[in-house]
């Protein structure tokens, strides 16, 4: 029972510590938002596009945040605690062309072409009276043989896997490399941290 006690300080001491914020760094560059799209075509593509964005603005030495808000949002709103909002606005997809099967007899593998595609364009602009300080499209496409399906069996039982994670996976590819490019473009626009 005399543990008890101690074991609460300790662990309300370090859940405290949890409080810290330390991603923002002390002498950070500007002070950059992210706006979400007025309209959201894919919420994990856009989630991720957003987080890569972030990502790559943070590595170049801005501080970078993912507001959660439009920009019709942020233009109805007086307080802004950025000095620059992001806003890529665009379509993605990832499409499979032209499927060939290659097997023996106890396996088969499904080929597949598979293509894709960002086309976006990105706005930036001026926290404090929202005027638009550069305005760019970006694209950016990828085409890959890529296997889609694993069947395996024999003579009396035959099971076939669809492999739908690998056009996932060449499409996050493409978007990193389309936040990639945006972050260069933020970084021309608005000068070095």
């Amino acid at each position: 029972m005399k543990r008890l006690p101690v074991l609460v300080c300790v662990l309300l001491a370090a859940a405290s510590a949890f409080a810290f914020d330390t991603t923002r760094a002390v002498n950070a560059g500007p002070r950059i938002g992210i706006l979400r799209p007025p309209v959201d075509p894919d919420p994990r593509v856009q989630a991720a596009v957003e987080r890569a964005l972030a990502s790559e603005l943070r590595a170049r030495g801005y501080d970078a945040i993912e507001t959660g808000q439009s920009f019709d949002d942020v233009s109805r709103d007086d307080r802004n605690d950025v000095d620059y909002y992001v806003e890529l606005v665009g379509d993605s997809s990832a499409d499979g062309f032209g499927g060939i099967d290659v097997g023996s007899r106890a396996v088969d593998v499904s080929l597949e072409l598979v293509v894709s595609r960002v086309a976006a364009e990105l706005r930036v602009y001026d926290a404090r009276n929202l005027e638009v300080v550069t305005s760019q499209r970006l694209a950016k496409k990828n085409t890959a043989l890529m296997p889609t399906g694993v069947g395996v069996g024999g003579r009396s039982l035959f099971a076939y896997i669809a492999l739908g994670f690998v056009q996932r996976a060449q499409l996050r590819n493409v978007t990193t490399a389309t936040a990639r490019e945006a972050a260069t473009r933020v970084a021309a626009a608005i000068g070095a941290p």
